[in-house]
């Protein structure tokens, strides 16, 4: 009928929609199984990236004073338009983003189920993907790093960003909410997702250690790679740099 045709194209349009602010692994995740029951593990070959920026604080500011309540609203069409070239730089790339932080978020690259891989065999997936997430971290510090924003009325804002990368085996967690298939219940209807591991507290303690304009490596990741110091980590080598031009500013 009419009425189920309007139904299943809302329901379609509202799925689009969701889609959008979902990383891709969750989305195949529930597509793949969609009596999925909860606690859900996945383990998987992977390379991590922390994209930090700064610069945000000081621009608010400029524009509150200049623009009042109104400098609010510039901020938040700022931010838009900076952190969306940003994510087409890793999509690009082939990563998903699958958390925001504030004025930062992780990238991931997944690799295959750990089980299905033999040791060496998982080692050199963790090394392509390592590439790739050290080569877009390289890209997005060449396009919008020292970023320029002529803020109307208000002083140049400058944006910088630091990145961590690690690789190595990393868990996927769906947690709480019901299953898919089982109407939602009081207190139930919520889906948790997190990504865990040792490979995230590598890609921490490698954020950290960069500094602004920086791509380190986590401990693991310079390993893969035949770097580090005594500390296990690494800035990025050299030859991993990809001389890509920088970009202009926001308008």
């Amino acid at each position: 009928s009419d009425r189920s045709r309007r139904a299943k194209m809302a329901d379609d349009d509202a799925t689009t929609a969701i889609r959008a602010y979902l990383p891709r692994l969750l989305i195949r995740r529930i597509a793949a199984t969609p009596d999925l029951h909860l606690p859900d593990e996945t383990c998987f070959a992977a390379a991590v990236a922390f994209v930090d920026v700064s610069g945000f604080t000081a621009l608010s500011t400029s524009l509150a004073d200049v623009h009042g309540r109104e400098g609010g609203e510039l901020l938040q069409k700022y931010i838009n338009e900076y952190f969306e070239k940003m994510l087409a730089i890793v999509q690009a790339h082939g990563g998903d983003v699958v958390d925001f932080a504030g004025d930062a978020f992780v990238a991931l690259w997944r690799g295959a189920p750990i089980w299905d891989l033999e040791q060496i065999a998982a080692l050199k997936e963790e090394r392509e993907l390592l590439r790739e997430a050290v080569h877009c971290c390289v890209h997005i510090l060449c396009e919008l790093d020292e970023y320029e924003v002529q803020a109307a009325g208000a002083a140049t804002g400058r944006l910088r960003v630091h990145c961590g990368v690690a690789a190595g085996e990393a868990t996927f967690l769906c947690l709480g909410g019901a299953a898919a298939s089982q109407a939602p219940t009081a207190g139930r209807n919520e889906l948790q997702y997190t990504l865990c591991g040792s490979i995230v507290e590598e890609m921490g303690a490698a954020t950290d250690a960069a500094q602004s304009g920086e791509v380190y490596l986590g401990a693991a990741a310079a390993g893969l790679l035949r770097l580090g110091d005594a500390d296990g980590m690494a800035p990025l080598p050299d030859e991993l740099n990809v001389g890509l031009p920088r970009g202009g500013g926001l308008q």
